[in-house]
């Protein structure tokens, strides 16, 4: 048995020993020594390859956690607030979320937890409040929080840039979600999921009225409408050519948003400048104003999103406009088979739906600014993205996606729905509005439905909501 020097006797002892071996090296040898480099060789290679073992560091090498017997760091813990509750409650919904978070926790060791809002909060005005708040707090409650699109402005200034983690990936998504999402060259959420407005329309009657096509045009729409219901009218005095919802809520801002851009009437902020009064935008809500009480009912006026779907199952409409998500509605309805969805109708300049869904953004005094980063890039996946279109139809945020067969066979509204489709909208001025969006909505849809209900002519109400928003975001007024 060979036994080992003491460690702090080791180095001494080598140095030493080699310090003898350079000092004898012109020495010549005896024959009463020539045994003597042998004996020493054998010592030196036996001391260092105890040395490599004690102290790896000499020789360059490093020892694993393992070798050293260091424990590992405690798993990170990020925290993630989820709107879920107030979205998916009574389905499966948020279990697959939990099962998509439990995956991530298995692929990284990052564990998630998935917060909800105070049982006060129960609708989106709400939940934007509180987490508006909560951001807004000396204390940081989440790493992760949901943005709603018109809000990426109004919390810009508590959320972390993610431009670095993305870079590399920000051209495989729809590049209006992107521009919304950036602000003051600031990339501060990412596209969770996204929805759109579209138009449904019966392919029966179009069939049974000698139209080939769905409309192209505003124009278009009325025409094949008045037909329509002056046909249906003779045995349903229900029916109407064209449902929309028109009463005072975000809803009619996202409505009228679409439409007036259609007309290249504006997006109601462009580069910093209001644009509601101009010509085109004056055409497009005349052209509005004349659909109540004639292809369209005067109840459009106090009709919610749920209100005309219902009339539109019942068979009582030619054309609705909605969102992809009622699509499945009509499966079990009496219009089961007969309908499709294609892009809202242009006004001459463009087809144009407004953009809904969600975004994701980190706060900034996370203490895991690259876990929460990973799990966002995770969530936003091809895979991840995929599994939640064909589950529970939270539109991808990735062309690319729309192409692929197992969509369409999960969800029969993905064989209408294009990335074509999804890269014709606006979005709602969030970014440029910032704080003030709320109140910028509320003056939008308000002078709007007054425009409407013929309470003050296009032209005059237009002029006064130029005015409004004007003193409101403090920003100028487009050149007419």
């Amino acid at each position: 048995m060979i036994n080992l020097l003491p460690k702090n006797k080791l180095k001494y002892s080598i140095k030493k020993i080699m310090n003898n071996k350079i000092k004898n090296f012109n020495q010549p040898p005896s024959k009463k020594n020539s045994l003597g480099p042998i004996i020493i060789a054998l010592i030196i290679v036996v001391l260092a390859a105890t040395a490599y073992f004690l102290y790896p560091q000499l020789f360059g090498h490093k020892k694993s956690a393992q070798e050293n017997h260091i424990t590992p760091a405690a798993p990170v813990t990020i925290t993630y607030i989820s709107n879920q509750p107030l979205v998916d409650a009574g389905d499966g919904a948020v279990n697959r979320l939990n099962n998509i978070i439990n995956t991530f926790t298995k692929q990284t060791g990052i564990n998630v937890e998935r917060v909800i809002p105070p049982q006060s909060v129960v609708t989106y005005s709400d939940i934007g409040l509180y987490l508006k708040d909560t951001l807004k707090s000396g204390q940081s409650v989440f790493d992760i929080t949901m943005v709603d699109g018109p809000w990426t402005g109004m919390f810009a200034p508590y959320l972390l840039d993610l431009t670095p983690y993305f870079k590399d990936r920000l051209k495989d998504f729809f590049p209006d979600l992107i521009a919304n999402a950036t602000v003051d060259e600031r990339l501060v959420a990412m596209p969770y999921f996204q929805d759109m407005t579209v138009l449904f329309y019966r392919t029966d009657l179009l069939e049974k009225y000698g139209y080939e096509n769905p409309p192209q045009t505003w124009d278009e729409l009325e025409q094949m409408a008045k037909v329509i219901q002056s046909g249906e009218r003779k045995t349903n005095s229900k029916f109407w050519g064209y449902v929309w919802a028109a009463n005072e809520s975000e809803s009619l801002t996202c409505t009228a948003l679409g439409l007036q851009a259609s007309y290249g009437g504006g997006t109601i902020i462009d580069n910093g400048k209001i644009t509601v009064n101009n010509p085109e935008a004056i055409k497009a809500f005349t052209k509005a104003t004349g659909w109540i009480g004639t292809i369209s009912p005067v109840s459009v006026l106090q009709s919610s999103e749920s209100d005309i779907l219902t009339t539109w199952q019942n068979g009582n409409a030619a054309f609705m406009q909605s969102w992809p998500g009622s699509f499945a509605m009509g499966a079990n309805s009496v219009i089961s088979g007969d309908y499709q969805i294609t892009a809202l109708p242009s006004g001459g300049f463009k087809h144009s739906g407004v953009y809904g869904g969600e975004y994701l953004g980190i706060d900034k005094r996370t203490a895991h600014p690259k876990e929460a980063a990973m799990f966002l890039q995770y969530l936003s996946s091809p895979a991840v993205q995929k599994e939640r279109a064909r589950e529970d139809l939270w539109s991808p945020v990735l062309p690319a996606l729309y192409s692929d067969p197992d969509l369409a066979k999960a969800q029969p509204v993905y064989e209408f729905i294009s990335s074509d489709i999804f890269s014709q909208g606006v979005a709602r001025p969030g970014s440029q509005a910032g704080n003030v969006y709320d109140q910028l909505a509320n003056a939008y849809f308000s002078d709007i439905h007054a425009i409407l209900a013929k309470q003050i002519s296009a032209p005059a109400g237009l002029a006064k909501l130029e005015s409004q928003l004007h003193e409101i975001t403090g920003l100028p007024i487009a050149t007419k």
